[in-house]
């Protein structure tokens, strides 16, 4: 699986990203670079600019290499138009993008993909069968805002059949990664003994570490 998390480049690398940029911005001719290396200069690019949210500045160099099928710029390229950062915000596009990445392995597009087909995302998306799917794969590569979704979902039965036991089992993966939400929703559990024995200890654990 991929992560966007981890995804960094060398200083080298983005030291001449910056440069072609300075260069290009400036009028002066450049030095052509390999493929791979123009490759990495647009995500660079993009993903600094995104980050100093320069969003309008940073798609046209997201776009080029997403079109080309790089996950990560196809991830970026949805959140812009899910928070409608840079372009008008549209759902739909954003869906259409983070699934691209997802398809790809990344477990936060997964996630992305999952919350919109989710009870929390937009109405005219909801799909409680889609968003189950998409959490698990992402859960599945260790990701706690996935785990902890998961636990929702299994704890109110939305889509498959209420389980209290599988929200437990889901809440404590994403609570042993110091998700704390996760944390409050296991103490909850333990308080009433649903999914798990009842453990006014164990309830005073996770509480705490929820805090």
């Amino acid at each position: 699986g991929k992560n966007i998390s981890s995804w960094t480049l060398s200083m080298d690398d983005f030291a001449v990203a910056v440069h072609e940029y300075g260069s290009r911005e400036s009028g002066f001719s450049i030095r052509p670079v390999h493929a791979k290396l123009r490759e990495i200069n647009n995500l660079a690019l993009g993903v600094a600019l995104y980050n100093k949210t320069l969003y309008e500045d940073a798609l046209p160099y997201l776009r080029m290499e997403a079109e080309k099928g790089n996950s990560v710029a196809q991830f970026y390229i949805g959140v812009c138009y899910n928070l409608g950062r840079g372009v008008p915000k549209s759902p739909v596009t954003a869906l259409g993008w983070y699934l691209k990445s997802a398809e790809q392995g990344v477990k936060e597009a997964q996630y992305n993909v999952g919350y919109l087909y989710s009870r929390n995302g937009p109405s005219s998306l909801r799909d409680d069968k889609e968003a189950l799917a998409w959490f698990r794969k992402s859960a599945d590569q260790g990701y706690a805002d996935a785990q902890r979704r998961l636990g929702e979902i299994y704890e109110y039965g939305w889509g498959p059949e209420q389980s209290y036991t599988d929200a437990a089992f889901w809440y404590r993966k994403a609570a042993d990664q110091g998700h704390r939400e996760a944390q409050y929703l296991l103490a909850s559990l333990y308080a009433s003994g649903k999914g798990v024995e009842a453990s006014d200890k164990e309830a005073a654990y996770w509480f705490e570490k929820s805090a």
